[in-house]
């Protein structure tokens, strides 16, 4: 994410109550990081454009369930990649870590890129819960302070 892109991001969701959950959505966009090279896909409505105008949609107040389901609908989340017949994980490791430096250009046929309605991988079921878990560890944390 560029630097103007994501704190305007951030203001967008403070306004609509979203603090708790700018780490998890930044983890998640940053695990998602560089995806754009390696489709043939204009992802200017994909990523961090496509949730800044669907947050500012919201209305107050915004339920943590309600937030999810709209971060999990994002295009961007529709992109799988394997390489060498592994599957990237999502949930373990950033997409840079995954392909271990391999750029769109040097990359042979082991790498494939694909959407898949499915979401992610291992699941959209897994990714929900952990971005709910981590919004309500950024809560409670906020909470406490």
């Amino acid at each position: 994410m560029r630097a103007d892109d994501d704190e305007f991001l951030w203001q967008v969701m403070d306004a609509a109550g979203l603090e708790h959950w700018q780490a998890p959505v930044a983890e998640v966009l940053n695990r998602f990081l560089g995806i754009d090279a390696w489709c043939e896909s204009d992802f200017a409505d994909d990523g961090i454009d496509w949730l800044i105008a669907r947050t500012k949609l919201l209305t107050r107040p915004v339920t943590d369930e309600c937030f999810v389901r709209l971060l999990l609908s994002a295009p961007l989340l529709s992109w799988s990649v394997a390489r060498g017949g592994k599957r990237w994980n999502v949930m373990v490791q950033s997409l840079d870590e995954f392909l271990a430096g391999v750029t769109p250009f040097e990359y042979g046929g082991d790498v494939m890129v694909w959407q898949d309605a499915g979401g992610p991988f291992p699941s959209l079921d897994v990714l929900r819960a952990w971005l709910l878990q981590q919004a309500k560890d950024v809560r409670e944390i906020q909470g406490a302070g």
